[in-house]
């Protein structure tokens, strides 16, 4: 991987991972047109780490209030987010068994991302009036639920937590903040999932150009991201981005079928 290539795949991470277009089906599909075929582990840490820090720059004030439990709304939060959580854990769990590398076809991209289009375009225009807090013990593992399934590549993670967080009747802002904040701790974990592989890696002929230009360009684009996606969803126009899913989708699936 050279400079450029790394400084492309940081801003497509920061930028897709917060906006709802699905960061791991851009990526597939970039490494593809870059001629990747896998970005080394130590550079996914390093974007990984580099889209956490967006995320704590945005909402840190938050993260921090939560943390501390400053009061009974941030204690209630804290249990929610631990709670909606969970099933991803599971899907960890699974992945030690069976591999999930079945998933990074670039035609099962393309399915995802029209579904990804289909659930914004159905939930964009739901109008909740309900807070985070006011939720079932069902309906937060729904949400989180809907998080795990995003483990495929092509379900965009915001898409479809902020999707089923508005089909609880959330209201739309608190939505999109609900699955930012649900995001710091799976996308932190994520890294620490990957830290081994990235001490056996390091120093194998290391190009510390691209990981540095990557988690920038990651914490970047996804401060810029999740400052655009909130001003989108206030505005109620989060399903502007089915139209784009729905024709990525289109376009990867008929390239790989006449490829």
């Amino acid at each position: 991987m050279n400079t450029w290539q790394g400084l492309a795949l940081g801003i497509l991470q920061g930028l897709t991972e917060f906006l709802p277009i699905s960061s791991s089906g851009h990526l597939v599909l970039m490494r593809g047109l870059l001629g990747i075929m896998e970005a080394p582990v130590t550079f996914e840490v390093i974007v990984h780490l580099g889209t956490a820090g967006a995320v704590v720059l945005v909402l840190g004030e938050d993260l921090r209030r939560i943390w501390r439990g400053e009061g009974d709304y941030e204690r209630h939060l804290a249990v929610f987010l631990i709670l909606a959580l969970l099933p991803m854990f599971l899907v960890l769990f699974i992945s030690f068994f069976f591999s999930l590398e079945v998933l990074f076809n670039p035609f099962l991209v393309g399915f995802m991302l029209v579904l990804t289009g289909t659930v914004l375009k159905g939930t964009g225009r739901i109008k909740g009036h309900r807070d985070i807090t006011d939720l079932s013990l069902v309906e937060i593992l729904f949400i989180g639920f809907a998080q795990a399934v995003a483990v495929v590549p092509g379900i965009s993670r915001s898409g479809i937590t902020i999707g089923a967080a508005l089909l609880c009747g959330v209201k739309p802002v608190l939505a999109a903040r609900f699955s930012f904040l649900l995001a710091f701790p799976a996308i932190f974990g994520a890294a620490l999932y990957e830290l081994p592989q990235f001490f056996s890696q390091w120093g194998e002929e290391m190009n510390l150009g691209p990981l540095i230009l990557g988690g920038l360009a990651a914490f970047a684009a996804g401060a810029v991201a999740i400052k655009v996606l909130f001003r989108i969803i206030s505005e109620e126009k989060i399903e502007l981005f089915a139209y784009y899913c729905w024709t990525l989708g289109i376009i990867t699936v008929i390239v790989y079928l006449f490829q």
